[in-house]
């Protein structure tokens, strides 16, 4: 076994061998035939070794550093430069794997689509965002066979605070159903290569829509949903103001010590649960959420849907086997509710996914609208 490291979504070894002046014999095995077996926990591929070249080596080397200090300490030790060696996964059973995971883990047609693309993705070599420069152009393009008329974009920027999306501001002029509309903040939202969180844009559109008359949402206006123009799937919706927490709160967002003080508490409580309740007694007219599947009252059919689903996502970034996640989705699966009512579920309905303003208290803004489904309240009320 050796020692593997990450980054720029590439696996590498490193020829160190305690810092000793000579190669270790494996490393020289590779100079002679680079096609070699990788084998990752469950993971195993077939892949092709290259030496990082001069004008990489520092940059990997610092992140190698940075993960595993002893490198340094290793590196001292001899006058010859320690080789990084990429390992180019070469996965020739990547298509009978992914039809192997789809049949056992059957999900919604979307969702099935959004995680077969993350599996095909990993066989790009690496990824690197685009830059500002890049995405303005793509932007510029994508909003031009959208609006009719003359269009002006403005500080496009990096919005901050995306945990699972690349996201931007910008600014824009347009017309709106032959109205001027000038400086109009607005937010992109595009897909990485990948992420934790694989999700579609059009799921994501059509509910933010679907709740627009329910409770404040950003207004959503241009989707890309296979990327054609922005390079990967992309949606732009209104820009909404607003705080995550109050300003004197030093506590996170969200997660493992949160806290709003009472009087945050006692003004946004009530809006929050008015909103979930709107959002759940809601009934979608037939045809406005095409990305979704209906589940059938009087059945699990909408709980082996998000068991699948997250099933399939562990089995398909699994390293190592855990046993408590295979025994947490087999006590899943055997106690399955029946679905009592069809709701419209946000899916993540937390502090950290909703604005408010400091001043008023009131709400501005339910966002991260990715993990909605149809299906069981309860899902919400979980949070």
């Amino acid at each position: 076994a050796i020692q593997y490291y990450r980054f720029k979504g590439q696996v590498a070894i490193v020829a160190s061998k305690g810092g000793t002046e000579d190669h270790p014999a494996w490393y020289l095995n590779l100079l002679a035939n680079p096609v070699c077996k990788v084998r990752i926990g469950s993971f195993v591929s077939d892949a092709i070794a290259h030496v990082v070249e001069n004008g990489e080596h520092a940059e990997w080397w610092d992140h190698i550093v940075k993960e595993q200090p002893i490198q340094a300490v290793y590196q001292a030790r001899t006058s010859r430069r320690i080789p990084v060696v990429i390992l180019d996964l070469v996965d020739k059973l990547r298509d009978a794997r992914i039809e192997g995971l789809r049949a056992r883990y059957p999900t919604e047609p979307s969702i099935d689509k959004a995680l077969t693309r993350k599996l095909r993705n990993r066989g790009r070599r690496h990824y690197s965002p685009p830059s500002l420069d890049t995405v303005a152009q793509r932007l510029r393009k994508f909003l031009s066979q959208q609006i009719e008329g003359p269009i002006a974009i403005h500080d496009l920027r990096v919005l901050t605070g995306g945990a699972s999306k690349e996201q931007f501001l910008f600014e824009l002029d347009w017309a709106q159903d032959g109205r001027a509309r000038s400086r109009d903040k607005m937010v992109l939202r595009c897909d990485p290569a990948a992420s934790i969180v694989e999700t579609t844009r059009s799921r994501e559109f059509e509910l933010m829509r679907h709740a627009a008359g329910l409770m404040p949402v950003p207004p959503v206006y241009w989707i890309d949903e296979d990327g054609d123009t922005m390079g990967t799937p992309s949606l732009i919706s209104g820009f909404v103001q607003g705080v995550q927490k109050p300003a004197r709160v030093s506590s996170n967002v969200t997660g493992m010590g949160i806290h709003f003080p009472k009087d945050y508490r006692d003004a946004l409580c009530p809006q929050y649960v008015r909103y979930m309740a709107a959002l759940h007694r809601s009934e979608p007219a037939d045809g406005t959420l095409p990305s979704f599947v209906r589940p059938a009252v009087g059945t699990t059919q909408a709980s082996e849907l998000i068991v699948n689903w997250w099933a399939r996502t562990w089995a398909e970034d699994l390293y190592e086997h855990s046993p408590i996640a295979t025994l947490t989705e087999h006590w899943l699966r055997r106690n399955m509710p029946v679905l009592d009512h069809l709701s419209v579920v946000h899916g993540d309905f937390r502090t950290g996914n909703f604005l408010f303003d400091e001043a008023s208290r009131k709400i501005t803004g339910v966002l991260d609208w990715e993990l909605g489904y149809l299906g069981d309240r309860h899902g919400d009320l979980g949070w």
